[in-house]
């Protein structure tokens, strides 16, 4: 059964934070330039979340303190930086429980990434909460970074004063999002889905004909 952050599970984290020693955290050997390995491209349907997890102590708080044994994760290197990436997720709003679950109780940034276009459908979804619009036409080619406004009531304000530009509505998957950038340059995107991550956002990184217009893009 899989498992899905909760209440209880939290208390049990707390726990076991309490009992972690200094000494045991300095065993653990630093991740060096040498031994970092990419991260691997996800499988057909396959939903992923990143943390990041740049020293041995935060690898080791979300790998043995925060997921399930059940659960797989690998640390390894990601637009160059070392993380912690959380694999063989069903869909977004799975991951992005997974997200904000970490980051409310790691302070650890962490944000989706999802399959491209043509690898989605393998997995059931969960029911979409917005109905899709035909009529709406998709963002077109390249990438597109989403924010979750969900958690965050001033997102819509906070993101216009970040971005210095008018932040438009979208959908994705029968849901809304903000929507951060729309970009054909990777590096771009993936540098803004970590710097948003960073400032307490809940970010994703999603192929952009996946994304279909709710509100004019004025930018």
């Amino acid at each position: 059964m899989p498992f899905y952050p909760n209440s209880s599970s939290l208390t049990q984290f707390l726990s076991a934070i309490a009992g972690l020693s200094t000494f045991f955290l300095s065993s653990i050997p630093a991740l060096s330039q040498s031994n970092r390995f990419s991260c691997p491209p996800p499988n057909p349907g396959e939903y992923m979340v990143f943390v990041r997890t740049p020293n041995p102590s935060s690898q080791q708080l979300l790998l043995n303190y925060l997921l399930p044994s059940n659960q797989t994760a690998q640390v390894c290197q990601y637009n160059n930086e070392v993380v912690t990436q959380i694999r063989n997720l069903a869909n977004a709003q799975v991951s992005e429980r997974w997200s904000q679950y970490i980051y409310e109780n790691t302070g650890l940034p962490a944000f989706m990434v999802a399959p491209p276009l043509g690898q989605i459908g393998t997995r059931p979804p969960n029911p979409p909460v917005l109905p899709s619009n035909p009529s709406s036409p998709s963002l077109g080619s390249g990438f597109a970074v989403l924010v979750n406004a969900n958690n965050r009531q001033d997102a819509p304000q906070q993101l216009q004063i970040l971005l210095n530009k008018a932040i438009p509505w979208v959908n994705f998957q029968g849901n809304s999002y903000l929507l951060a950038l729309q970009s054909n340059n990777q590096e771009e995107a993936t540098a803004t889905l970590m710097s948003l991550s960073d400032r307490g956002f809940l970010a994703i990184l999603v192929d952009a004909r996946q994304v279909q217009q709710l509100t004019p893009n004025r930018r």
